[in-house]
């Protein structure tokens, strides 16, 4: 609000001190985007400048400003076609936005020769520097706000893939789960086979021994006396041991 009561001087540091920290500043938010397209020497060497008029302006009357003036208008000839490259770079390769950013740009620097030309009374137009700035806020609106919808659609289709792989792996774990009440009937199935078959050799074998003995028993029998009920008894024990056995 009071900015306007301040002296001469101080307001027409800060002026200059604002286009220059805006040649930098321009500059790192370019390189922000497209880091492999930007001259990153280029960079180097007018950050350094940038900082050197900083220090320039702040020690120099305001009344000299006109030795440093074109120090700074080649600094930001500099910094605007280093970026004007890195940018038609970018485009050429494709990259996202280029195309905005690039017309934002042109705009940009056709505005800062404008306001160079002015300086030096060459035309008679005004200080547009501003409105490119403007124009180029404008279009990183719509940058972003492209990103935001896109970013809001591809997570809303994650959901979509997320809610279907769960629902896939709902399903694969009931199958799992029926697989191993499978699994682990067989499993009793076949410890009752073992079991039984346990069993039935364990029956066997005293009803073998039955059967060996009967036969002597037979043998015995039919040397002694040859009763044929004596003998049709030890037969009807043989073959009732071997129905068991064979059951």
């Amino acid at each position: 609000v009071y900015i306007s009561h301040l002296p001469y001087e101080i307001l027409e540091r800060m002026d200059l001190l604002a286009f220059t920290g805006c040649i930098s500043a321009l500059m790192m938010f370019f390189y922000v985007h497209y880091r492999e397209e930007t001259i990153k020497p280029v960079m180097l060497a007018v950050n350094i400048g940038v900082a050197i008029g900083g220090v320039l302006i702040l020690a120099i009357e305001p009344k000299k400003y006109d030795i440093i003036i074109p120090y700074i208008q080649v600094l930001a000839v500099i910094a605007a076609i280093n970026v004007m490259i890195s940018i038609t770079r970018a485009f050429i390769k494709k990259r996202e936005w280029a195309w905005l950013f690039l017309f934002s740009f042109i705009v940009i620097f056709f505005l800062i020769i404008n306001d160079i030309l002015f300086i030096y009374k060459i035309i008679n137009t005004g200080y547009l520097f501003a409105n490119g700035i403007i124009i180029l806020i404008i279009c990183y609106s719509f940058i972003m706000a492209g990103n935001f919808s896109r970013a809001f659609f591809i997570n809303e289709k994650l959901n979509e893939e997320l809610q279907k792989n769960n629902e896939e792996l709902k399903v694969t774990l009931e199958k799992l789960k029926e697989s191993q009440e499978k699994l682990v009937q067989q499993e009793k199935l076949a410890m009752i086979g073992q079991l039984a078959g346990s069993i039935t050799h364990e029956i066997k074998n005293p009803l073998g021994a039955i059967i060996t003995n009967a036969e002597l028993l037979k043998m015995d029998v039919e040397d002694l006396i040859s009763d044929d009920e004596n003998s049709s008894i030890i037969e009807s024990i043989k073959e009732e041991v071997e129905t068991i056995e064979t059951a």
